[in-house]
């Protein structure tokens, strides 16, 4: 099984859940709330690692109690955290996240997240072997990801981009970008191409791929995915389940990926498993707490056979 090595951020998520969004000016009464670890990347470490994924995770906490909570979670989930630096002066990034009415609202404070320098991933690549697998998002400095990209493919890694928040890439970064998973919104922000019917998403696939990228998923929510290449076009249909909270759906998507590949599946045989684990994340409330494992994920896909 090949290593995953995670570089991304680290949060604290504050939830709260709501019936009514209020208004400019209006206060209204929630329905619950909670704290719980989060992040895109701590979050997509945790979705690798709970499928028997050997996975490690760089990032930055502050030297604060959320900082210390994360890197004790990220722990007993089984996630190499020796790669997580304190930060002395920055606080631990913390995420606000509104959940009602089948939707989330989020306010990212990046905090510690926003120096994670290329000086503290560049000695990590040391533990990297050929064939091993990068995963990166875009919650943490743009220049870091961009070189954590190149120098991964340097070493003749997989390399995957999860474009989320959606950003401006260069050009010249696409060529070491094996895979590239956006959703919908993310795809049109990056393609400018507006993502509605096949056609369409053939369009940014192509997109993508005359950039330089090999293979491209595009998720799709509720619609399930897209799976794209210059030689492959497939739709892949989402599994229903009741909806709770989508907060943490897309990264345990992403995860799924990235676990699957490194158990030597190609990426098109991984996206259905990946709807599925997403759906299950979705049908419970909070981030990482959502996440499922293995087992839930081949249960969920056997009950489903049967009936």
């Amino acid at each position: 099984m090949k290593k995953i090595f995670v570089i991304g951020s680290l949060n604290m998520d504050l939830v709260f859940n709501y019936t009514v969004f209020p208004e400019k000016g209006e206060t209204v009464v929630g329905d619950f709330f909670m704290i719980n670890e989060g992040g895109k990347g701590a979050n997509q470490a945790v979705a690798c690692a709970r499928q028997g994924a050997s996975a490690l995770m760089v990032g930055c906490v502050g030297n604060d109690l959320y900082g210390k909570k994360i890197i004790e979670t990220m722990t007993k989930n089984n996630v190499d955290a020796n790669n997580i630096r304190i930060h002395q002066s920055e606080s631990t990034g913390t995420a606000l996240i509104m959940v009602g009415n089948d939707d989330n609202r989020i306010i990212i404070i990046p905090g510690a997240n926003g120096r994670t320098s290329i000086r503290q991933i560049y000695p990590v690549f040391a533990e990297a072997k050929a064939g091993d697998i990068l995963l990166c998002q875009m919650e943490i400095p743009c220049d870091t990801v961009f070189f954590a990209l190149e120098e991964a493919k340097k070493q003749g890694m997989f390399t995957i981009l999860n474009p989320a928040p959606a950003k401006s890439i260069p050009d010249s970064v696409y060529p070491y970008i094996d895979l590239i998973i956006p959703n919908e919104t993310e795809a049109k922000m990056i393609s400018k191409i507006s993502c509605h019917n096949e056609e369409s998403y053939k369009k940014v696939i192509e997109y993508f791929c005359d950039k330089g990228v090999n293979e491209v998923i595009i998720t799709l929510g509720e619609k399930g995915a897209i799976y794209g290449s210059k030689k492959e076009f497939a739709i892949f249909s989402s599994h229903p389940a009741p909806i709770v909270d989508t907060t943490a759906a897309g990264d345990t998507f992403v995860g799924t990926i990235a676990a699957e590949i490194s158990k030597g599946k190609q990426v098109s045989e991984s996206v259905d498993k990946a709807c599925v684990a997403a759906s299950i994340a979705i049908s419970r409330p909070g981030a990482m707490q959502s996440i499922p494992t293995e087992t839930e994920i081949l249960e969920s896909i056997r009950k489903e056979a049967d009936q």
